[in-house]
């Protein structure tokens, strides 16, 4: 599949701190999902705590 153009519409997600975050029993750890011509970028994470099944992942 060819990546779609880059347009000033595109969805973003730069930029997101995550702080103080507990979680237990969960499925994932963490689950990071972009678009292949628009990726998350600069995520911060401190002082997270999580019990998961499985680990972080990232995808698209």
């Amino acid at each position: 599949m060819k990546n779609a153009p880059v347009t000033a519409s595109q969805p973003k997600i730069n930029g997101v701190d995550i702080s103080y975050l507990t979680a237990t029993n969960a499925d994932h750890a963490m689950i990071f999902s972009g678009l292949s011509e628009s990726a998350v970028r600069n995520v911060s994470l401190q002082h997270i705590h999580i019990a998961a099944k499985y680990g972080a992942r990232h995808g698209i």
